[in-house]
């Protein structure tokens, strides 16, 4: 098991460096990483959705590899990852976003049973995003993608923060580990969200998008790394 961590790696690395190749290759004709333009643009999709099967794979990998082993609530991270693909997915081949932005929410939701969230989070997620809702239709601003942010954003805020406090109470190298992954991804959704901001300016638009990739491989990655960890207790 320990010898596989390295080649899985090996290949995240090779198809994030693939995928910057693709970018500044993009970028150099004046194109925004955001928008369907050039025939660059279906390769940089491509390598994606590479980023995110190579995760899922390797998550496969470990659970079959302890398939004789008691089932562990981590096993979940199956779920976590087929739906991280799901949403890449219909982020990067297709223009149906909303069904992206449900599949995070089912991703990040399944964390929160993985790290075993009280009732309480999901009752005040779910009032923050009833109120959120509600807000921006006073404003006239709702749309099925913002309806469903309402919900995603508090959850992986929600998540981040429960990880920082569990690593703060017992600084070990495991709760380091999901801290770590949750900044990670954290700090990828928001750069999604800034670069959807500046679509109008390309600089940047693609400034953000580049942030995305990077800390978005970092942070699925630490989260497999935390499963072989506790699949091999």
């Amino acid at each position: 098991m320990r010898n596989k961590l390295k080649p899985y790696l090996l290949i995240e690395v090779g198809l994030y460096l693939t995928l910057l190749v693709l970018q500044v290759m993009h970028m150099s004709y004046g194109y925004s990483l955001k928008k369907n333009q050039g025939s660059l643009f279906i390769y940089i999709a491509i390598a994606h959705v590479g980023i995110t099967l190579s995760n899922l794979l390797y998550t496969i990998y470990i659970f079959v590899s302890n398939r004789n082993k008691d089932r562990i609530r981590e096993d979940l991270f199956l779920v976590y990852f087929s739906f991280t693909l799901i949403a890449d997915i219909f982020f990067s081949l297709t223009n149906y976003m909303f069904i992206g932005h449900i599949a995070f929410v089912i991703c990040y939701l399944t964390f929160m049973v993985i790290r075993k969230a009280k009732i309480y989070e999901y009752i005040g997620c779910g009032l923050i995003g009833v109120s959120g809702i509600i807000i921006l239709l006073l404003l006239h601003k709702l749309t099925l993608v913002l309806g469903i942010d309402c919900f995603l954003a508090p959850i992986l805020a929600l998540n981040m923060i429960m990880c920082i406090i569990k690593y703060v109470k017992n600084r070990n190298k495991e709760n380091l580990i999901l801290m770590l992954a949750l900044i990670a991804i954290v700090i990828s959704d928001v750069s999604v969200g800034l670069s959807s901001m500046f679509l109008n300016n390309i600089a940047l638009t693609n400034i953000f998008s580049m942030i995305i990739w990077p800390f978005y491989m970092i942070g699925c990655s630490l989260l497999n790394v935390d499963y072989k960890v506790k699949r091999m207790e």
